[in-house]
């Protein structure tokens, strides 16, 4: 059970912390959305220029650490989520498992505007809890697949 709600925390990890984080600066004028972002992956004469505002993009991805050294010892562990892992995938543990296996964990903390363009799942559970600019009141707090599978019908776009 621990391994599985272990396994479930990592791979939500993993979706929340491979979202692109654009910044920009707070006197631009520019807004970004995700009509602006898919002009940009289309507009092959922007691949050649720096973006502006300039932005960064910020990624988690699950993975077994030890398997750094090609050939090496750990080349192909796959422990990037199950449980037990020697090296954690999270940023931070906040709350050590339960005897349930349940725990807190900290996908990710970033300074800085941004937008979440992409999610991905291999049908976790659990709850997810998002905060945005420190507020003490999380903007979503709810179930796991609502969040990264339907995440367009909690979010509806903000009319300008």
């Amino acid at each position: 059970m621990m391994n599985r709600n272990l396994f479930r925390m990592t791979v939500l990890l993993l979706f929340i912390l491979s979202l692109p984080a654009y910044c920009q600066d707070e006197a631009s004028k520019n807004v970004i959305t995700t009509g602006s972002l898919f002009e940009e992956l289309i507009d092959l004469d922007r691949l050649a220029q720096f973006p502006d505002p300039g932005y960064r993009i910020l990624q988690f991805s699950s993975y077994d650490r030890r398997s750094n050294l090609p050939g090496g010892l750990y080349w192909f562990a796959n422990s990037d989520g199950f449980g037990n892992e020697p090296i954690p995938n999270f940023e931070k543990v906040l709350r050590e498992p339960d005897e349930n296996g349940i725990g807190e964990y900290l996908m990710m903390d970033v300074e800085g505007s941004g937008a979440i363009v992409r999610l991905w799942t291999a049908a976790i559970s659990g709850n997810i809890r998002l905060y945005i600019d420190n507020n003490k009141e999380p903007l979503y707090d709810g179930d796991a697949i609502t969040f990264l599978q339907r995440t367009y019908d909690i979010f509806p776009e903000n009319e300008q």
